[in-house]
């Protein structure tokens, strides 16, 4: 693999400083050392030239160990604000159960295999 000038022999671990991709005024703009939280108004595409950058939590098997209280907390916050409304079905729901299958080939290419219990709509038209 060859990035920039440089060549990565196949096998090659690379670690990558979560630090200075997020510091990085080439990739947030001039205000990168700033605390800026309205940088993320239009979601992460529009906060920086690569997206993909963003790791807050990191990746891999070193990942923050944060990660899974902070996303407990959030699913905690959604079941407190949730159980302030009432929730019911519409006078027009149809149960009409349906099951899909999407099977993914290597070469990029998606088949798609339906089976429907109920002929009411089908899942393939998703599709």
């Amino acid at each position: 693999m060859k990035f920039g000038n440089i060549d990565v022999p196949k096998g090659t671990g690379l670690w990558i400083l979560i630090l200075s991709l997020h510091t990085n005024p080439d990739i947030w703009g001039e205000d990168a050392y700033k605390f800026n939280p309205e940088r993320f108004a239009n979601g992460t595409a529009g906060a920086c030239t690569h997206p993909h950058v963003y790791m807050p939590f990191g990746v891999g098997p070193r990942v923050c160990l944060g990660q899974n209280l902070a996303m407990l907390e959030l699913k905690m916050l959604i079941a407190l604000i949730l159980s302030n409304f009432k929730f019911s079905l519409s006078p027009r729901y149809i149960h009409s159960p349906a099951f899909g299958l999407i099977f993914k080939i290597s070469n990029k290419r998606t088949i798609h295999v339906c089976y429907i219990l109920r002929q009411i709509y089908s899942l393939c038209e998703k599709f």
